[in-house]
Formats: C-alpha cells, sequence, structure tokens
C-alpha cells in the first residue's frame, strides 16, 4: 500500500487523473513495489539532484536494516568524481568511483551491489528499465551480503524478499525495536533480550516485509 495523490500518481505509473489533492492508500502493483523501501520517499531521499545513488540506497539498507558494521567513509569520500568516459550506466560508474583500494572493500562487497538492486528507480522514485542519458538497460541483478550469507537477487522485489526472510534482517530488527524500547544504546548486557525478540520473531513464518 502507498499514499497517492493527483501529483505523485504519474511516478507510481497511475492515472493522475483518478486522483485528487489529498493522498489516499493505493494497492501499488507488487511486481514493482513490493516493501517500505520502493516508496518515492525513501528513494527520492537517498538520490542525487540528477541521479540515483546505489551508495546513499545501499549503504542506508546495509547499515540500517541489516546492522552491517561499516566504518566512515574517507574524508574525501565525497569529491570524488564519477567516471564517465566510455561508461553508459549509472551502476558503472559507480563502480568505477568506488574502485580505489581505500573505498573498494565496502563498496563493492557490501554497499553498491545492495543498491544496484534498486536501479530500477530514478532519483525520484521513478520505475525505469533504460538509462536516460544512454539509454542502456538497466541491470538490478546484484550479489547482496544478508550478514554472512552472499544472496542472489534480481531488482528490488527479490532483494526485498530475500531481507524479509533473512537472519540478519530478523536480529537486526529487533536490535532497532529493543534500542527504541531502551531509549538508548545498545550494551552487551542488552543481547539476550536482542536474541529473544529475534527468535519470536521468526516463530509462525513472520518476516519483516
Amino acid at each position: 500500500v502507498g499514499f497517492v495523490n493527483a501529483t505523485l500518481a504519474p511516478l507510481y505509473d497511475l492515472d493522475p487523473a483518478s486522483y485528487g489533492e489529498e493522498l489516499v492508500p493505493v494497492d501499488l502493483d507488487p511486481a514493482t513495489r513490493s516493501g517500505l523501501f520502493t516508496r518515492l520517499g525513501f528513494l527520492a531521499s537517498h538520490s542525487l539532484y540528477d541521479r540515483s545513488s546505489p551508495i546513499l540506497r545501499g549503504a542506508f539498507i546495509q547499515k540500517d536494516v541489516l546492522c552491517t558494521p561499516i566504518g566512515a567513509p574517507p574524508p574525501d569520500a565525497e569529491s570524488a568524481p564519477l567516471p564517465t568516459d566510455g561508461l553508459t550506466t549509472n551502476r558503472a560508474r559507480v563502480d568505477a568511483q568506488t574502485e580505489p583500494a581505500g573505498c573498494k572493500g565496502c563498496h563493492h562487497s557490501f554497499i553498491n551491489p545492495t543498491g544496484f538492486a534498486l536501479e530500477t528507480y530514478d532519483a525520484i522514485g521513478a520505475y525505469q528499465d533504460t538509462e536516460s542519458f544512454s539509454g542502456a538497460p538497466i541491470d538490478a541483478a546484484a550479489k547482496v551480503f544478508m550478514g554472512s550469507e552472499e544472496v542472489d537477487v534480481d531488482g528490488p522485489v527479490e532483494l526485498f524478499r530475500a531481507i524479509a526472510d533473512a537472519p540478519a534482517a530478523q536480529a537486526c530488527y529487533a536490535r532497532k525495536w529493543v534500542q527504541f524500547a531502551y531509549e538508548r544504546e545498545l550494551t552487551n548486557e542488552d543481547s539476550c533480550a536482542v536474541e529473544a525478540l529475534a527468535a519470536r520473531l521468526t516463530e509462525g513464518g513472520y518476516t519483516v516485509l
């Protein structure tokens, strides 16, 4: 379910004539909009002004959804130029940008692949199957680490279904809830509460999708 008005409808491939100014709940197409992080708000806020950002999207999901311990980037990381010569996709450009040794370990293993699975959405979250600047087809297939397990996914729907079933995501979800309930950063002594909640979450086939 998403919340849509006449302004947002075209971005969700819906007819704006069917909507007014007020946001109303709508059942979106599960083939392209499965899960919270396929909504416009997340996608647009984790983009750059002129293109999607696999780095911002992938880093958020790895750090805040899977609780992957990713360190801070080098001080000059944001000023690293985006290579463009001969590269016809945003994916290829981002991989080239993060090729240096100080970046590659986190980016090519964890951050970039996770973000690449969301490349079917442009900078404002509209669905795309080709690059706007080159017409090259979007490649959203990736091998994504979820804890110690590497999972093959092809596109956002497969990504979030895999995350919903991943033990790493269940444990991270439990950790976030315990942290919220305690209103503080967690300590080693809190690990039992987190583990107990994570175990309960998996009962009866519950997922965090």
